[in-house]
């Protein structure tokens, strides 16, 4: 059965066995929008897109090893060609107010962008196994 909060092209891995397998904890609250990307084989892609109350991303964000980067190295359109986010409908408006968070851990490599304008704040992450 098809998980209708998944995106197009996804295949019909469960949400959960995707977060198990790049190791991404659910948030801890109801979130609004949630959708994501899963392939078949762990190594390939993991998008997750979710709408929260602030605290919540920031426990959220917590959970993830990754650190902030500085204001100077937000790049947005970067994350943008790299989630194929024309496909999945994911836009990020010039100059708006988004945090941007980077690691590794464990061979997979996690990139989040954070909407801080958008309310509830819009959370975009990609991790990547190794592929």
């Amino acid at each position: 059965m098809r998980d209708d909060r998944a995106l197009p092209g996804s295949a019909g891995v469960p949400l959960d066995r995707q977060m198990t397998a790049y190791r991404v904890t659910a948030p801890a609250c109801e979130t609004t929008d949630l959708r994501y990307f899963a392939s078949d084989a762990f190594g390939d892609t993991f998008l997750l897109q979710f709408g929260a109350p602030e605290d919540c991303v920031e426990a959220f964000i917590a959970h993830l090893p990754v650190d902030q980067l500085a204001p100077a190295e937000v790049n947005v359109e970067l994350f943008s060609a790299m989630s194929a986010s024309g496909e999945f409908k994911w836009t990020f408006a010039p100059g708006g107010d988004y945090a941007q968070y980077f690691g590794e851990a464990d061979r997979v490599r996690y990139d989040v962008v954070v909407d801080r304008g958008a309310r509830p704040r819009t959370v975009y992450l990609i991790a990547n196994g190794p592929g």
